[in-house]
Order: structure tokens, then sequence, then C-alpha cells
């Protein structure tokens, strides 16, 4: 029906986005309560800090052990003949249910426990959406599927912080208003019916030999350039808070949030720019060494950074690369991996790799307390400008060599 009504390549297009939605679904009520909404209840129960980065990290470490699993149990299901709409549909019924039951225990026990276990539903589905839209991205429009799949997480952050704010006033909604929102946007991904993966012989004689190589040293080079990017995102604020001497905390409140905002807005842009690079994929490396090369720049100057306005400027430098990169790690697995029988366990791995320094950074903050000293945040930003510049030049010399 969608092909009758218009141009083909439209019709493709939109298909694409209608897929990449499932993805966005999987990541709105994860991302946004990782940051914002456990903390909210930990305070309701009277944990401390430390508690806090260790429940985060340890929820970032669930979802990076399912990732894989999750996308190996995807691969196990197709491989035997049931549908990648059904797992969707079974990710998005335990979304919803896992999230419902994180807004109502009153130890931090079982919060931590059903925390836990929410990250479960959320990797199947982010896995399995992104190996359907993987299977039926033609060759020649891999960069808009690389840009639709990167947007993912952008707007799922987005859509999950407008969710919550929107429900501010009640707190037993603060979970699950964002994982029924996150099941909405599955609906176009479980109404369009399944295609066959493409069947391009040129893929298959250009990458096949490529594909019996194991994808361990580009996991590195992914967990490296997302170590940096993860300094920039979980320091951007303490370092507004920490140039804001004298200003009201409802003043640092807007004033972060405008940064984070310009941040995603430059991500957006980001995104669709490192799309529109990569065409067919067969520019992903490259595109992401010098992505991972100019992430570097944003992140030096946010150490040297003396106000508010600077961090706003450099901030949105610093969403611009983040949108290029998370669009060109999925480029480098549309046009490396996405015609293996196990790309949805590869694609697990992958994503596994850009939510490592999740886990380690809180981690770090919980043991040390380091977040609390704001004369470390300068020195913590130049930390990410250095795993950036290592991302950047191992990613490149694999490209040469390649």
């Amino acid at each position: 029906m969608l092909a009758s009504t218009m141009h083909p390549e439209k019709a493709i297009k939109t298909r694409l986005t209608l897929l990449a939605l499932a993805i966005v679904g999987g990541w709105t009520p994860l991302a946004i309560a990782a940051g914002q909404s456990v903390a909210l209840r930990m305070d309701d129960l009277g944990a401390d800090t430390a508690a806090y980065s260790l429940i985060v990290a340890a929820g970032w470490a669930a979802s990076m052990l399912s990732l894989p699993l999750m996308g190996h149990l995807s691969d196990r299901a197709v491989a035997r003949g049931l549908s990648r709409r059904v797992l969707l549909l079974i990710g998005g019924a335990a979304m919803v249910a896992a999230f419902a039951l994180i807004g109502l225990p009153t130890r931090v026990p079982v919060f931590a426990a059903i925390w836990l276990l929410a990250q479960i539903p959320t990797s199947l589905i982010v896995t399995t959406s992104s190996s359907r839209l993987a299977n039926e991205a033609p060759l020649a429009m891999r960069g808009w599927a690389s840009t639709a799949a990167g947007l993912g997480p952008v707007m799922g952050v987005t859509i999950g912080a407008a969710t919550t704010l929107a429900v501010s006033n009640a707190a037993s909604m603060i979970f699950i208003a964002p994982a029924i929102v996150g099941f909405l946007l599955l609906l176009p991904a479980l109404a369009l019916r399944s295609m066959p993966a493409h069947d391009n012989a040129e893929i298959t004689d250009r990458v096949a030999g490529v594909a019996k190589v194991y994808p361990w040293s580009l996991l590195v080079i992914i967990a490296l350039a997302f170590s940096g990017l993860a300094v920039g995102r979980i320091y951007l604020v303490p370092l507004i808070e920490s140039l804001s001497d004298g200003i009201t905390d409802a003043r640092i409140t807007a004033l972060a949030s405008t940064t984070l905002l310009i941040a995603t807005l430059g991500a957006i842009i980001g995104t669709i720019t490192s799309g529109r690079l990569l065409r067919r994929g067969e520019r992903s490396m490259k595109v992401f060494g010098w992505s991972a090369l100019a992430a570097a720049v944003p992140l030096a100057c946010l150490a040297l950074a003396g106000s508010v306005t600077q961090v706003m400027a450099f901030g949105a430098v610093f969403g611009f690369v983040i949108g290029a990169i998370n669009a060109a790690a999925y480029g480098i697995y549309l046009d490396r991996y996405s015609h293996r029988v196990d790309n949805g366990r590869i694609l697990g791995l992958i994503v596994a790799a850009e939510t490592v320094p999740y886990v380690i950074v809180p981690l770090v903050a919980a043991l040390s307390q380091a977040s609390a000293d704001a004369a470390l945040i300068p020195a913590l930003f130049a930390l990410g400008a250095a795993l950036s510049l290592g991302a950047s030049a191992l990613s490149l010399m694999r490209e040469r060599h390649h």
C-alpha cells in the first residue's frame, strides 16, 4: 500500500523511518529514567549519592550484558521462524510492565532489583528493531537508515524528558508514562509486515571476507570514543554549576536545561549531517574517525571554559559530534555486519560497547566522590578529549589497513 501511493524511494524512506521509531521507543523510558527519574526516586527512598551512583552503574551494566544476549535471542528466534514483530510486541509489553513495577517499591533493594530487570525488555526492543531496520535497508539508503537509527537515543531522551515533565506532578507516573509512550512508538513497526532481508550480490561479494573477522578491535574503538562522549554528557551540568557562583538554584536549573536543549538540537543536526556523508555506508569508519577527532575539540574547550555562555556554545558543538558519531557507529554496523545471520548479537555488542563508559563513570564517582569536586571537572573533560583522540587515531588506522 505504501509503495503504491508514493514514489518508491520516498516509500522506502518512510518505511525505514517508521521502523526506526521502534528504536526510539526502546530508548525513551530507559534513557530518561537513568538520568532523572531514578535520582528522584532514590531521593524519595532516602538513599545517598553514592548509592544512587552505584544503582545507575549497575543498571547500565545490566543493559550492557543484556544487549548482546537479547540480540542473540532475537537472532535465534528469527532463525526458527518467529517474526521480529512478535519479539517487539513481547518486549514492549514487558517494558511497560517492568516500568510500572518500578514505581511501586518502597525499599531501595526492591527498587534496584526491578530497575535491573527493566533493562532486559528495552535491550530486546533496541536490538530487534535495529536488526530489522538493517535487514530492510537497501544499499543505496544506508545513509538514511544510519540517520534514522542514530536519532534513536537522542530522540528517546528528548521524548522521555518531555513526557516526564508533563507528569512531573504525579510521582507515580514518572516511570510508567515514558514506557507507555515508548510502547506507542512501537506500533508503526508492529503494523508493518516484515519484508525479506535485502538480497544484493554486491553486498555479499564485497564484505563476505570482512564478515569473518569478529569486531573486537571495533568494539574497543567504539568504547573509547563513547567514553570521551560520556564525560561530556555526565559532567556538562556539574560544569555549569561550578561556574555559577552567586546564581540562584532556579537560574542554574534553567541554564542547565537550556544547555542540554542546545546540545540535543546539535546532536540532531550532527546525526543528519553524518547520515548524508555516509551514503551507502562505505565511508562509515572514516566518518566515525573524523567525528571522534572533532569531538576532542569541544571537550578540550569545555575543559578551559570560564563562563556559562562558553559552555553553551561548546555544548552545541559537542552535541553535534555526538550525533555524528551515533550515526557513523550504526553505519559501520550496516556496512559490515547487517547481512550476517547473527547481526542482532553483533548490534548488541556494538551498543554494549557504547554503554561501557556509563557503567564506569558513575561507579568511579560512587567510589571516589570525584563528581563532587568541582576542581576535577576540567581535568575530566581533558581526559575525555584524550580518549576521543585515541579513538580517532585507532579508527583511522583501522580504516587505512582494512
